[in-house]
């Protein structure tokens, strides 16, 4: 009787912890779905059904190395 009372009382600090964090996840998930839907409304093509939105990978900048008085250019 101890062993799944242990078990019980392991499986509800379990719920206790991870109940926020998946609460949280919905709420993303749900405001992603308003976002695709706006974007959808605003006449951005919407993506496939069934995939995830694919980014281009952002720009590196090439910045030009900086130099000190008296090196050359």
């Amino acid at each position: 009787m101890n062993t799944i009372g242990g078990y019980l009382v392991v499986l509800a600090l379990f719920g206790l912890l991870a109940l926020p964090g998946l609460i949280g996840y919905a709420k993303d998930r749900a405001i992603d779905r308003q976002l695709r839907r706006a974007e959808h409304l605003d006449g951005a093509p919407e993506p496939p059904a069934g995939r995830s939105p694919t980014y281009a990978p952002a720009r590196r900048l090439r910045h030009r190395p900086r130099t000190t008085a008296g090196q050359a250019h």
